[in-house]
């Protein structure tokens, strides 16, 4: 190792230690900056208002158009609907009822005739009831749909709900302990950095 090598490795030493210093001697600082921060995530994720989730999913019925109907060789098969024009004509109809959860609607991968509609809020019974309304509505869509089929003798698979209505039982929001150990560790940087801008401003009154 040459003298170069020997003063920068050094300095380097030095530079630690005035940093290790500057952390200690701020230490009261840097905990009670962390210590609010953490307390103040602590409050807002015991206090805010619990969010619930819940789902349904709905298999989109499909219709059957053989020979007969068509005049064609091949069996046609259809789905009353598109699924993905279902999904903007949910999501405009039921969220265009103010004071109410908002309703989503989503497809499971890989599948071109299910859909899933969702509902988040603070109120379960609200939530459950949600989603009541809205499969409700395509289903009574759909048997309007499917009855301009019937006097053509198509075979008409109706639209039907898979399972029940599910809402999370827990909160999904908000994640408590992940916004306390975020306020935590904000604190501590927040904290740090106090402790630095306080000694350089300290230091340059010294001079």
């Amino acid at each position: 190792m040459n003298n170069e090598q020997r003063v920068l490795l050094q300095e380097d030493e030095i530079d630690l230690r005035e940093l290790w210093r500057t952390l200690v001697k701020r230490k009261v600082t840097i905990f009670i900056v962390a210590f609010m921060t953490t307390l103040a995530a602590t409050v807002y994720a015991l206090t805010a208002t619990p969010v619930y989730s819940g789902n349904i999913l709905i298999s989109v019925g499909s219709i059957i158009l053989n020979s007969e109907q068509t005049n064609d060789k091949a069996t046609i098969i259809q789905t009353i609907e598109n699924t993905v024009d279902l999904k903007e004509i949910i999501l405009q109809e039921m969220n265009s009822m103010p004071k109410k959860p908002m309703v989503d609607a989503s497809f499971p991968k890989g599948s071109a005739t299910l859909i899933t509609i969702s509902c988040e809020g603070s109120d379960k019974l609200q939530i459950e009831q949600r989603l009541q309304e809205a499969s409700a509505f395509v289903l009574s869509r759909h048997q309007l749909r499917a009855a301009f089929y019937k006097e053509s003798n198509a075979k008409i698979a109706p639209s039907s709900i898979i399972g029940k209505i599910t809402v999370s039982q827990n909160p999904i929001k908000p994640k408590k302990q992940l916004i306390i150990s975020v306020g935590f560790i904000s604190g501590l940087m927040l904290g740090i950095f106090i402790a630095f801008f306080l000694e350089f401003i300290g230091a340059r009154r010294n001079r």
